[in-house]
């Protein structure tokens, strides 16, 4: 078969044209599945976003404020879906409450408190004889004690119910029920749901601190895993607890100032208030009434920065708790007692128990740094290379085992374990 030179041009062409066709059009169907996996990437982001999950306390497990109104919005929804799923009430008050404390800059509080006061209200009219809605109510009221007879009713109701165990304690403290109480934290413990870590944490803060010592503690993380290991294990009981934030109820203020043997605080509460309107003034002032009056030894949790610094001038570091005293003495040696003799430190190295508070317990792990620094840098310059090799390595693994936000804060933390003036 011939073909002239024309021919094999003209066929030429024919390809080209057809391939330039085929090229485009298969470019177009690129596209559009590209687009297609975009939208359906972006579709199913969006629902995986919003699929509810049970909201915890952020004291345990924290996210930012995004995800907890993503979690309001859809647990709404399953609200409007079975108006009785009581789950979907709590977790739908806890999302939209956790959202503007997560929340950065100025906050409204007038306005949080109109939206969680109308989701109580919708709560009341679903689910009015509910175990939620009675333990909510007491939750929703801040401690207030006028709004005892929904705890009772939720604590009759479901006496077993870890999840509100802390507010079951709390409850029982602040109205003197020490039955209750010790029932409860020996519940909690035996439960197993408590994380080891924070137990393991307090257990040195307590074991550390003289005999008849008295500490203050702030914050859930550092006041719960010391009335676990007094009642639930009935270890420390000759030790003074004092939840700071229990304080500001005159029942409780007067309670342990009697049991320390203490004049009382003059004013009721409402004076009080009036008088030490700023946050946490009044408690300082107890403490100061209390370190005034008590012969016993005064200790501060390491992890209540706000506190510490009220009385800075007159703290001495012992490792993990910071001992009051108005004159200076070897507080080092304590530090090396409490790192070779007292503290139980294995469980820095490894668990074998899964921990829902991992998160807080390599935060709060990072007060060993900074209170073992001073004791590094001891045994630096007096050659004990083995203590201090030991040390060093332990400290670096806490640091190495921790999520930090930015490097930056990691770094900050890393300079601790350099020789001073590094």
């Amino acid at each position: 078969m011939n073909v002239s030179l024309a021919g094999v041009y003209a066929i030429m062409e024919l390809f080209l044209t057809m391939s330039r066709h085929l090229i485009t059009k298969l470019k177009m169907n690129m596209k559009k599945k590209y687009i297609g996996f975009i939208i359906i990437c972006f579709v199913f982001q969006v629902s995986f976003a919003q699929t509810p999950q049970k909201v915890v306390t952020f004291v345990q497990v924290q996210h930012d404020a995004e995800w907890y109104k993503q979690q309001a919005e859809a647990w709404k929804k399953e609200i409007s879906n079975d108006k009785h799923n009581e789950v979907a009430w709590e977790s739908y008050y806890r999302a939209t409450k956790y959202e503007f404390v997560c929340a950065e800059g100025e906050k409204d509080y007038e306005k949080i408190y109109a939206r969680l006061d109308k989701i109580m209200k919708g709560m009341k009219r679903a689910i009015p004889d509910s175990y939620t809605y009675n333990v909510m109510m007491y939750y929703h009221g801040g401690n207030d004690l006028s709004k005892s007879a929904y705890m009772v009713k939720a604590i009759s109701m479901r006496p077993d119910e870890v999840s509100f165990f802390p507010d079951y304690v709390s409850f029982a403290i602040l109205t003197q029920n020490d039955t209750l109480c010790t029932n409860t934290c020996k519940k909690w413990y035996e439960s197993g749901k408590y994380s080891a870590g924070l137990m393991n944490y307090d257990y040195n803060e307590m074991a550390g601190i003289d005999k008849d010592g008295i500490i203050f503690a702030n914050g859930d993380n550092s006041i719960y895993p010391k009335l676990l290991l007094q009642y639930g294990k009935n270890l420390f009981k000759d030790k003074k607890l004092v939840c700071l934030p229990f304080l500001y109820e005159e029942n409780y203020r007067e309670r342990v100032l009697k049991e320390l043997g203490v004049p009382p605080f003059p004013g009721t509460d409402k004076e009080l208030n009036a008088k030490y309107p700023a946050n946490n003034q009044l408690s300082i002032e107890i403490v100061k009434h209390i370190i005034k009056y008590t012969r016993r030894p005064v200790y501060f949790s390491a992890i209540d920065d706000e506190t510490i610094t009220s009385f800075k001038d007159s703290l001495y570091s012992e490792g993990l708790v910071m001992k009051y005293s108005s004159k200076s003495y070897d507080n080092l040696a304590v530090t090396k007692r409490n790192y070779e003799q007292t503290y139980l430190l294995d469980y820095l190295k490894e668990s074998f128990n899964p921990d829902g508070y991992k998160d807080v317990v390599g935060h709060i792990s990072m007060n060993y740094v900074t209170g073992f620094r001073s004791l590094l840098e001891f045994y630096r310059v007096t050659g004990d290379l083995n203590n201090y090799t030991k040390l060093k390595t332990q400290l670096h693994a806490i640091i190495d085992n921790y999520h930090f936000d930015n490097s930056d804060s990691k770094n900050e933390y890393l300079k601790c374990l350099e020789p001073s003036g590094k």
